[in-house]
């Protein structure tokens, strides 16, 4: 296939068809991903690069419906070793702490050991404490404190209690659009800089802070009676800024259009619209979503760095998958099963191209979930289409 700018391969597929051969693709490429992800070395402990995200696959996948009687175990015995490999100084789902032990907590509710559960979220409580005293501008997903709520909507989801950690994610919540608040400028009514720059994307920036908010209604309306209109008024801000074609930039002044993928670009603003269409009941948010979508659509198809969740292919797939979800319109599952074969078909060149080629957000463990979400979802059931780590419904 043709590369086109030296990031994305032309994308000629035809969205009115199913690929070829499709379910066989997926389901051959998901075992053998597994078994190579879980014969892999992994150095870090982290749900993003490391350990933690091989066990997260595991639980995925059986969430997906892929079974496997000893995930759960397996998984607990992964989360030990990635604990102790955590970077104990963060404190955010998919770069600390956090991440391993809410997983640990989900983990021992699947093995039935409720005690082992409470001393888990216990740890979580302590946890965000740390996560309360982080300096004032560390509010991003990836390092700041929308990446330990992240951590709380995770077991929110998985253990269906909508109040777990009410007090410290109202805090925590309270914080964030206090200090949007007092770096508000040039017609953002929320603004955040991570490394003194204002970045918009997923990952680092805006578009990430605003949806985990959006994730956090009642806690959002504590925060004070506005709160949930300086998340609209900034989501709109964060739109004006998009370039010609449509996508994203990845930092405020930024004039590169290089970029589609979940940490910066399209990708991580289409789950963000998608909510604001829920949240807000406005029809022209879809809209927004799916113009997104048409970007990942043309340039999604990425030629470098993998196929994780984070700056590959997968991740795109993932954001068009959501789509499906909320609209019900085939051509975006047909998208998603084009992205998804796509995949398979270029994994061998592509996995290579990864610093981390085997893990969650930059390598096969992330194309592995994508796989076993794009099966379910073709079969009418979407339960596991969210983008994995960052869209909690």
């Amino acid at each position: 296939m043709e590369v086109e700018d030296g990031r994305h391969f032309r994308n000629d597929f035809d969205e009115a068809a199913k690929p070829a051969d499709w379910e066989v693709k997926l389901r051959t490429a998901l075992e053998a991903a597994k078994t190579t992800v879980l014969e892999a070395e992994h150095r870090k402990g982290s749900i993003y690069t490391g350990a933690g995200g091989v066990a997260y696959m595991l639980l995925h996948l059986v969430a997906c419906g892929i079974e496997d009687p000893h995930a759960a175990s397996a998984a607990s015995e992964i989360l030990m070793e990635a604990e102790a490999q955590s970077d104990a100084r963060r404190v955010t789902f998919l770069e600390g702490l956090a991440g391993c032990v809410a997983l640990q907590a989900w983990t021992q509710s699947l093995l039935g050991k409720p005690e082992k559960v409470q001393e888990r979220l216990r740890k979580l409580e302590r946890l965000a404490e740390r996560a309360a005293a982080l300096p004032d501008g560390e509010c991003e997903v990836l390092y700041g404190r929308c990446g330990f709520l992240s951590a709380v909507l995770f077991l929110r989801q998985r253990l269906d209690d909508r109040q777990l950690l009410s007090q410290s994610a109202t805090e925590l919540v309270r914080q964030v659009v206090a200090s949007g608040q007092r770096s508000a400028q040039d017609g953002w009514p929320l603004y955040f800089e991570w490394h003194e720059k204002c970045y918009l994307g997923g990952a680092h920036g805006i578009a990430g802070i605003l949806n985990i908010l959006l994730q956090f209604p009642q806690e959002l309306a504590t925060a004070g009676r506005d709160a949930s209109d300086l998340v609209r008024a900034t989501a709109e801000k964060l739109l004006d800024h998009r370039f010609v074609s449509g996508n994203l930039p990845s930092s405020l002044g930024s004039g590169k259009d290089r970029l589609v993928q979940f940490c910066h670009g399209a990708t991580g603003a289409v789950p963000l619209m998608l909510r604001m269409a829920s949240v807000y009941k406005e029809p022209r948010y879809l809209q927004q979503a799916k113009e997104l979508g048409e970007v990942i659509w043309r340039r999604g198809l990425l030629s470098t760095k993998g196929l994780g969740l984070c700056h590959g292919t997968p991740g795109n797939g993932f954001a068009l998958l959501t789509i499906y979800k909320r609209t019900e319109d085939e051509k975006w599952l047909n998208r998603a099963l084009h992205f998804a074969v796509f995949a398979c078909d270029h994994q061998r060149d592509l996995v290579a191209q990864a610093d981390r080629p085997h893990s969650l957000f930059e390598g096969l463990a992330g194309a592995a979930c994508f796989w076993g979400s794009v099966l379910r979802a073709a079969t009418r059931d979407t339960a596991t289409a969210g983008f994995p780590c960052y869209d909690f419904d």
